[in-house]
């Protein structure tokens, strides 16, 4: 049980935790770690087994914003922000269109600065803003689409590269439109070139059609999939918007710095049929040391020529060309039942995971639960026969429905992305517990050697691994908790879980097991970020942050260290595990103009008092740090105020 103190804490919801900047600390740059898409932060020193637990671990905070949190979000340390000191910071991206920079702290209410960019970059005489999703005709996302797809942060440059649709209206005339955007880390200002609309078209006899060229729509296509930065150009990638109309998947990729069109590339530029969207619900793009792009597309047109629906496809950059591929043999079928393997993610093992035969390995899974192991330098193409020239498939070992591979029924077994550690290849179906398979030799396991307890509804689980290199390894999901209403899928809470990676049945912890760590109402294919002691979950109005129970505040140092008996010197005082509304007293009188700056900084002004040392003391949530004689009140008279040396 709590003590009462982490209660109390707790009630109040702003607690901070190692606000201190420290040079350990890990950046967040792009979803899920890194393009290889593992799902890894390996260098996690705060949280371990033994201390995530209802007793040390908990919802510390959350901070509100104007949408839905699709996007993951991102994490930059130690950043200077204009006219407010140095934090760090959390990124985040909504449907509504706007981005928000927050203290990833905790300790302001307010962000450090927001941006909405339909507003922000409306064309005189235009209303502009997010496309509400009855424009759509479908409930797939709701109520509204606007950033879906996580940005990716250029930290050479402190800019970051989101992608935004907006509705923009004038008189009778309504426009679709898609920017690029580039932003300044620091400020939320766009760069020099931004933004850029995002159009293009490709030679193909597919529709919409302009003179024998294949045209992108921006309004029947949704970028969902997280943007990748490689060798300074960042790529885009599309799918469809409830599947209404003919759609494409599309890839663009942009100069970074200029913004200047690249290439662009489309799966299925000829023939009626169209689709092959790119979205992977909602995952970045992998990309490899050499600069490939790999990803999974949808049901559509396939004849491996210039086709290329319900396959897994390996680009080259910058040009965007086709440098290998792997479509199952059963592709006619998938496409027939919906059964496109462009629901799950996939993964880029580390090469420490390959043998000298296959040295280069990814792992993605289809809707019907397959899962398919590819050698990316020799994926295989397309045997009508059988899956043989990859490394491995398994079938009926995730998700909660029996299927065949000679079968067309409908079944959602996989819409998640896997995750790996030390030999563990990590995945969490449909209506299935999350599971442990152990990779070795290059294969995987045919069965599961540890799974949860906990069986996740729709849309399953994309976990997240958190470890010290080779040990304190914890597996981190979000459960789209609830009755799943009938339109989105969307659950009533999502419930943050943490198990030991090791052994999936041991749960650390989850978000149920105290009614104030609710996290908040669930936004489907989220997952965690774990990133220097925290844990941030986004949710359909806010990010909510977990994190272990600050330790007692301290007082370290007071700028200038003396003042008059009459009060009014302004002082800076120094420690740790300052938060949001911690009160001051000078020898047991409150000061006056209390600001918390930051973690490790309060403002304020001394209040009128007896001459003599005093001790001053910061108190957060009504736990005490203080220091003794850390103030001297000076008689009138008295020499002019000096700092210590």
């Amino acid at each position: 049980m709590r003590a009462l103190v982490l209660s109390f804490a707790k009630r109040f919801a702003f607690f901070l935790l190692l606000s201190c900047p420290a040079a350990a600390q890990i950046s967040v740059l792009t979803q899920r770690y890194d393009s290889a898409r593992d799902g890894l932060n390996a260098n996690e020193t705060t949280l371990t087994l033994s201390n995530v637990n209802t007793s040390t671990f908990g919802k510390l905070f959350s901070v509100p914003v104007d949408g839905r949190v699709f996007a993951q979000p991102l994490y930059v340390p130690n950043v200077s922000i204009p006219g407010n000191g140095i934090h760090n910071v959390i990124y985040i991206a909504t449907q509504h269109d706007s981005v928000y920079a927050y203290d990833a702290d905790g300790p302001r209410s307010q962000p450090l600065w927001t941006v909405n960019l339909a507003t922000s970059n409306c064309p005189n005489g235009w209303t502009c803003t997010s496309v509400p999703a009855s424009v759509g005709l479908g409930t797939d996302v709701l109520p509204e689409v606007g950033i879906t797809s996580t940005p990716v942060i250029d930290p050479s440059t402190n800019t970051l590269y989101v992608v935004a649709k907006t509705q923009e209206i004038s008189g009778s005339t309504t426009n679709f439109v898609y920017r690029l955007h580039a932003l300044d880390i620091t400020a939320g200002a766009e760069r020099p070139n931004s933004p850029v609309v995002i159009q293009g078209q490709v030679p193909g006899s597919g529709n919409p059609n302009n003179s024998g060229f294949l045209v992108f729509s921006p309004l029947h296509s949704l970028q969902r999939p997280g943007l990748v930065l490689v060798n300074n150009s960042v790529y885009i990638a599309f799918g469809s918007w409830n599947e209404v109309d003919i759609w494409h998947g599309w890839l663009f990729g942009y100069g970074a710095s200029s913004l200047a069109q690249l290439a662009v590339f489309s799966v299925t530029p000829n023939g009626g049929e169209g689709y092959g969207g790119i979205w992977m619900h909602g995952q970045g793009l992998d990309a490899d040391v050499n600069g490939y792009l790999y990803f999974s597309t949808g049901n559509g047109g396939f004849n491996g020529v210039a086709n290329y629906s319900d396959s897994y496809l390996k680009m080259a950059t910058p040009g965007l060309t086709v440098a290998d591929y792997f479509t199952p043999f059963n592709q006619a079928i998938l496409d027939t039942g919906d059964l496109d393997v462009a629901s799950g993610g996939l993964m880029l093992l580390p090469d420490s995971a390959g043998t000298a035969q296959h040295p280069h390995i990814l792992i993605g899974c289809g809707k019907n639960g397959a899962i398919y192991v590819i050698d990316r330098d020799s994926m295989g193409h397309y045997n009508s026969s059988n899956d043989s020239q990859i490394i491995q498939e398994l079938l009926n070992v995730i998700g909660g429905t029996h299927v065949s591979n000679n079968s067309s029924a409908y079944a959602a077994n996989c819409l998640s992305s896997p995750a790996y550690w030390q030999g563990n290849v990590y995945l969490g179906g449909v209506n299935d517990s999350v599971k442990i398979f152990s990779f070795t030799n290059g294969l995987m396991s045919t069965s599961a050697v540890s799974h949860s307890s906990e069986v996740y509804q729709f849309p399953g689980a994309s976990p997240v691994v958190s470890a010290n290199g080779s040990s304190q390894g914890i597996v981190w999901t979000i459960e789209n908790g609830g009755t799943a209403n009938q339109q989105d899928s969307s659950g009533t809470t999502a419930v943050l879980h943490a198990y030991d990676a090791t052994n999936l049945a041991n749960e650390l912890y989850n978000s149920n097991q105290v009614a104030s760590d609710f996290a908040g109402a669930p936004v489907k294919f989220t997952m965690p970020v774990v990133a220097n002691g925290k844990v941030y979950v986004g949710t359909q109005s806010s990010v909510t942050v977990y994190g272990l129970f600050s330790s007692l505040p301290t007082v370290t140092g007071v700028a200038p260290n003396n003042g008059p008996v009459a009060g009014g010197t302004a002082v800076t005082i120094t420690g740790t595990n300052f938060a949001a509304g911690a009160t001051v007293t000078f020898g047991g009188t409150a000061a006056t103009n209390v600001v918390v700056v930051s973690g490790t900084q309060i403002t304020a002004t001394t209040p009128a008092g007896s001459a003599g040392a005093v001790t001053v003391t910061v108190t957060v949530n009504g736990q005490p740090g203080s220091l003794p004689n850390g103030f001297t009140a000076c008689p009138m008279g008295s020499p002019t105020l000096f700092r210590p040396r």
